[in-house]
């Protein structure tokens, strides 16, 4: 029987190929995927032509934001093959709780800047629309806590989601 990281990347009936420069083989396994999305994400920072330096001017080259845009691409569909394949592994070794805050602020940088087209989360669409969708039970209970016990309403962070990402408006405590 083959690994999981020997089959091809794929989200539920979603297969996805390598879109590298002409030339490389766009059929290649989860881990090559998975290699060559952060090799090309490495070389691209790296590049100075397209991701600017630390301390130069405001502004980036012209080939940043779709630099950008298909590095995000990519991460999304390693993301949605993760959760499709290997999300169970994740349960039962304690970290999904961890992978559910990375990918919800991943997801939120991505969309918020429009580096991800929203068609490439369908195959994870019930976790994107559990994940971003509005706690405000969960903060009006932070906020009626808080003001009970300072006389005044809460900080600013009290409209921070439970970051568990398991879709429940109770706290995880």
């Amino acid at each position: 029987a083959m690994k999981c990281g020997d089959q091809p990347l794929r989200a539920g009936p979603r297969k996805y190929a390598w879109d590298g420069p002409d030339g490389d083989d766009p059929n290649v396994c989860a881990r090559d995927y998975v290699h060559n999305t952060f090799a090309s994400a490495k070389a691209g920072f790296a590049d100075r032509s397209i991701s600017p330096a630390p301390d130069a001017p405001k502004g980036h080259p012209d080939g940043f934001r779709p630099f950008a845009k298909r590095t995000c691409t990519r991460l999304v569909r390693v993301w949605a093959h993760t959760y499709h394949n290997l999300f169970a592994t994740f349960v039962e070794q304690g970290c999904h709780v961890a992978a559910n805050v990375v990918f919800k602020r991943f997801l939120v940088f991505a969309l918020r800047f429009e580096l991800v087209d929203p068609a490439e989360l369908d195959p994870i669409a019930d976790l994107v629309r559990n994940l971003l969708r509005p706690r405000q039970a969960s903060a009006t209970r932070r906020r009626a806590s808080s003001a009970d016990t300072t006389g005044t309403s809460a900080a600013s962070g009290d409209d921070q989601d439970d970051e568990s990402g398991d879709g429940d408006d109770q706290d995880d405590e």
